[in-house]
């Protein structure tokens, strides 16, 4: 089923008719072309009709005038895919399967069904979401796009599954006959090789459990069986390694110089090793009452409820007798549980007292750093009075007298008063680096008036040693320099 129409840039000009029997009028055919974007392609589109919905399949092609290549209109070819029983038919044939039906939005649209079949179009639609894997019917949802655009139509295609189901069933049974041979099997293996690899398996048993139980390193006898011989080489080959770590670990405990003891998590001493011995003056159980034990122990005690709730604790400092010891405190873990607690330590004695020496040296020191800056502000005060006085007669007499030379030699004065006062300044600025306030002051001032003060303080000198000072300033008389002036 399809129909056809012609177009030209005013609109319709020729339709087959066809278009009538499927409710659709000259007004929907007109709508129709404004759907179609390109030539030559595609398009699903669907018109709703007096009759229902149309699920159509739209194409136009160019129709050009042949000698000028002019595009006179549009030829449009339109198949309809409602009840389209042809193309379903196509579609299931070349598809290989026993039928298929098209949807829209779940609703059926056509279908290859001919009702003699022994399930209908609902049935088809109600067993498409299964997962049954043994249904009789297999049904695969396939979605269409049309010019590479996704629409709402799907292909269901449906076939006959009784053949699948059959071989599965059988496939299932074979299965099932297979396991159950496969445990008669294991059931009569199993009964065998008790038999047969028992003893050996005692002995190899036999081997483990002496060398859990810490009766020494002894050898493996060798097995009739490969690979129980091997199991056991390896294991003899393992327990002699933790052996030799046992022992250097004992060694390693025995041997230190720091005391190391390992106590329970009830405050229980459980080994010590012999520089703690020597240091708590332990010879024998008996001696763990010594006053030097037991007067450490209630140190320690507190220590040890800690690290049993699973702290790690170091730098714990604890006295024995005259000395200083730090100590680190770690719980043991085992599968999780806390079984025990190690305690290491590390005479620290002459580190306190060197601690204790630095510290009154540092008080010494601030002390001395203290009495200088009380003096130094002492002697600010006593020496500033003076200068500040000669200071102020300088002036009056610059104000007092006439001659120019007078001036300059009370200049001179002044000068060397205000340089001395700097002087002390000076000297207090160190006390305050010291504290860390020191200020710098800047200001600006003439560079030419520092340089005639510093030849009215020395050329005096210089003349009474029969030196000539010469002095060479090829700066302007007006630079001025800005930083501190002292």
């Amino acid at each position: 089923p399809e129909f056809r129409f012609l177009t030209d840039h005013q609109g319709i000009i020729w339709d087959d008719g066809n278009a009538h029997f499927y409710g659709i009028n000259d007004s929907m055919l007109d709508g129709l072309t404004s759907k179609v974007t390109f030539s030559n392609n595609w398009y699903y589109v669907t018109s709703i009709t007096s009759m229902g919905a149309r699920h159509l399949l739209l194409r136009r092609v160019p129709v050009l005038e042949p000698k000028t290549g002019e595009v006179m209109g549009y030829s449009y070819n339109a198949v309809v895919l409602d009840n389209n029983f042809a193309l379903m038919e196509k579609l299931k044939n070349e598809g290989n399967v026993d039928n298929v039906v098209l949807v829209a939005n779940d609703i059926p649209v056509a279908s290859s069904l001919a009702g003699d079949e022994s399930y209908k179009i609902f049935d088809v639609l109600k067993r498409k979401e299964t997962q049954k894997k043994l249904d009789q019917l297999l049904i695969i949802q396939t979605p269409i796009e049309v010019n590479a655009a996704i629409t709402n139509l799907k292909l269901l295609t449906v076939q006959d599954n009784q053949s699948v189901v059959t071989l599965q069933i059988q496939h299932f049974l074979a299965m099932l006959a297979s396991v159950i041979g496969m445990i008669m099997i294991a059931l009569m293996t199993k009964e065998w090789i008790e038999n047969r690899v028992v003893e050996e398996l005692g002995s190899l048993m036999s081997y483990t459990r002496s060398a859990r139980e810490e009766k020494g390193f002894e050898r493996f006898g060798g097995s009739d069986i490969e690979e129980f011989d091997h199991i056991g080489s390896t294991l003899e080959s393992t327990f002699e390694e933790l052996e030799a770590q046992k022992r250097s670990f004992r060694d390693l405990f025995n041997f230190a110089l720091s005391p190391i003891m390992v106590w329970s998590e009830a405050g229980v001493l459980i080994q010590i090793n012999p520089a703690a011995r020597k240091e708590l003056v332990i010879e024998n159980d008996i001696e763990t009452m010594h006053p030097v034990f037991k007067g450490f122990k209630d140190k320690l005690v507190p220590h040890l409820r800690m690290a049993a709730q699973g702290a790690t604790l170091t730098g714990v400092n604890v006295p024995i007798g005259d000395k200083v010891f730090r100590w680190n405190l770690s719980p043991i873990r085992v599968d999780g549980d806390i079984s025990g607690i190690i305690v290491q330590g590390q005479d620290i004695t002459t580190l306190i007292e060197a601690e204790k020496q630095s510290n009154l040296a540092r008080r010494e020191a601030e002390k001395s750093a203290q009495a200088r800056a009380d003096f130094l502000a002492k002697m600010s005060h006593e020496i500033r009075t003076p200068i500040n006085g000669i200071l102020g007669v300088a002036q009056l007499l610059k104000d007092s007298v006439e001659a120019e030379e007078q001036k300059n030699q009370i200049d001179v004065l002044r000068h060397s008063g205000e340089h001395l006062l700097a002087v002390l300044n000076d000297i207090l600025d160190f006390s305050k680096i010291e504290q860390g306030k020191f200020n710098i002051q800047k200001h600006p001032f003439s560079f030419a008036d520092t340089m005639r003060t510093l030849e009215n303080i020395y050329r005096p000198i210089c003349e009474n040693k029969g030196v000539e000072l010469v002095i060479e300033n090829q700066l302007d008389g007006n630079v001025e320099i800005f930083t501190d002036q002292v």
